[in-house]
């Protein structure tokens, strides 16, 4: 019997969901939490295999929660439920570890069958997430190619938290050179802040 953990804040949603699942053979709902601080109490003492995760909660990101789950529980599969379907939320879910993304408002019964798909193991997505993730990823190369091999590492560095005095020493040049790249790729990718450059960039 696998184990499947719910954390999703729409009671009736999660109802819904529960009840579901309760009718696909050889699956378990265990844990059914509504915020992040509920689903880390709960997954602790009732690890499960498979975890479907809303991301809009009321203490946070459940994309942070996918993230611990991936490094904490490897072999814990976890299926994003959102009503968000804009590109960089679905883009940013997967680099943080899910194994799958669903539209909540997708037809019940459609989305029942992806999920069978999730716990399967194969890979589930509604149909406009291609589309949206291909669309994201494509302007995200298109900004990275404005830039030159030495702007890319230096804003890669400073991404990682590195001073400009920091990025100097690593590349072996002087402060006022990976101050002059760091502008130009604001400049480049029409930007005025590090946070900014990173977003358009996926750092």
């Amino acid at each position: 019997m696998k184990r499947i953990g719910i954390v999703e804040d729409e009671a009736e949603f999660a109802q819904w969901l529960k009840a579901a699942l309760a009718g696909i053979e050889g699956y378990e709902c265990v844990v059914v939490a509504h915020s992040l601080a509920q689903a880390n109490e709960l997954l602790a003492t009732h690890p499960v295999d498979v975890l479907l995760v809303d991301l809009g909660l009321p203490d946070g990101n459940g994309a942070d929660l996918i993230l611990k789950v991936f490094k904490k529980y490897p072999d814990t599969r976890c299926c994003v439920l959102s009503s968000m379907d804009d590109g960089e939320v679905i883009f940013n879910a997967f680099f943080q570890g899910a194994d799958g993304f669903l539209i909540k408002n997708t037809e019940k019964t459609v989305l029942l069958e992806e999920l069978k798909t999730t716990l399967e193991g194969g890979f589930a997505s509604s149909a406009p997430f291609h589309q949206r993730v291909l669309a994201f990823a494509k302007k995200t190369a298109q900004f990275r190619a404005l830039l030159s091999e030495r702007e890319m590492e230096i804003i890669q560095l400073l991404a990682r938290g590195y001073s400009q005095k920091e990025v100097a020493a690593t590349l072996d040049v002087q402060a006022s050179t990976v101050n002059s790249h760091q502008k130009s790729v604001y400049t480049k990718l029409h930007v005025n802040s590090l946070a900014g450059a990173t977003k358009v960039l996926s750092l």
